[in-house]
């Protein structure tokens, strides 16, 4: 109601300044002086005109003007209606004219508060599509995110837990002659891995290793499946004791490395994990009471972007005898 009471408001202001005048247009100041001089002027003229009429100065006169016929004033009549005709449909068609314009203005004003309106409901729909494009994206995120937790929580992650070592006597006699060494593969996630390979050696040394070693590999890796949360024992190696005996005295250092790839269910990315393992031997290596302990060393050690050797790269093959 407001916005019509405030549009009928300003269309009465308009055509308060917009009908023309239909009356007498008002006479300038100058013109009324004008008049009242030209008055007095020929009322004194008169006044004198009469005081002198009907002497020898100013002898009277008698003018006859004939009458008009018939036809004349029957003529000077229809001018007359006609001049009145006139004027009426001038007056009517400059109120016609004010009339249209004043409806021109309302139809302009009224187009101009349903553009304004409409303008608002616009904005008001595109903000709320805003909301609901963002909504969706934050939505989209979320669950890209929730996926991404999923999958971490559940995808396969492969890892070399320990090196069991056992104690191995000679045929029929209760002395040790070696030990065999596995290691431990474990998969703590809930899902099984696809394309999966390993690779564990020992590698010898009368040296610690460089620190620019190259950590290569001394046979092509095997195949294998690791199931959710299983672990897997490796192939087995085999440790003299004469060798192990040289390791106890530092007069030799041996090294179990190992390496796996493989890829989860969730996606076709290569996964990798690497172990370098330094051996120390607490003991008489003949005894079974004695004890190998393995240690994490060098930089061979990792999960994926973390390893040594990125996945899929191919590592130098170099065989070497581990009971020399």
């Amino acid at each position: 109601m407001t916005r019509v009471s405030t549009i009928f408001l300003v269309i009465a202001i308009f055509a308060s300044f917009s009908i023309p005048t239909l009356s007498q247009p008002e006479i300038p100041e100058f013109l009324k002086w004008r008049n009242n001089q030209v008055g007095k002027s020929s009322a004194t003229k008169k006044t004198t005109d009469t005081e002198q009429r009907g002497t020898e100065n100013s002898p009277l006169v008698v003018k006859v003007k004939p009458s008009k016929s018939a036809q004349e004033q029957s003529e000077e009549d229809r001018r007359e209606s006609d001049k009145l005709w006139y004027d009426r449909i001038t007056a009517w068609s400059t109120l016609s004219a004010a009339l249209i314009t004043l409806a021109a203005l309302a139809v302009a004003i009224f187009q101009a508060v349903f553009f304004r309106q409409q303008l608002g409901l616009m904005k008001d729909a595109l903000g709320d599509t805003e909301m609901a494009a963002k909504a969706a994206q934050d939505s989209a995120k979320a669950a890209i995110r929730q996926g991404e937790n999923f999958a971490a929580v559940e995808r396969a992650f492969v890892y070399c837990d320990t090196i069991e070592a056992f104690p191995m006597k000679i045929l029929d006699t209760d002395t040790i002659g070696e030990w065999h060494c596995n290691a431990i593969w474990k998969n703590t996630g809930r899902t099984n891995t696809k394309s999966a390979v390993y690779s564990v050696f020992v590698y010898t040394s009368p040296l610690p290793l460089p620190e620019d070693f190259n950590y290569p590999q001394d046979r092509a890796p095997e195949s294998i499946v690791f199931g959710p949360g299983g672990s897997l024992q490796s192939l087995t190696i085999l440790l003299k004791v004469d060798l192990l005996r040289q390791v106890r005295n530092q007069e030799h250092y041996i090294y179990v490395m190992g390496w796996t790839e493989y890829r989860d269910i969730f996606s076709p990315e290569l996964h990798r994990s690497e172990f370098c393992l330094r051996l120390f031997v607490i003991g008489e290596p003949d005894r079974p009471d004695c004890k190998l302990r393995f240690r994490k060393y060098g930089p061979f050690n990792g999960f994926d972007e973390e390893c040594f050797r990125k996945a899929g790269e191919a590592a130098p093959i170099e065989y070497q005898p581990t009971n020399s």
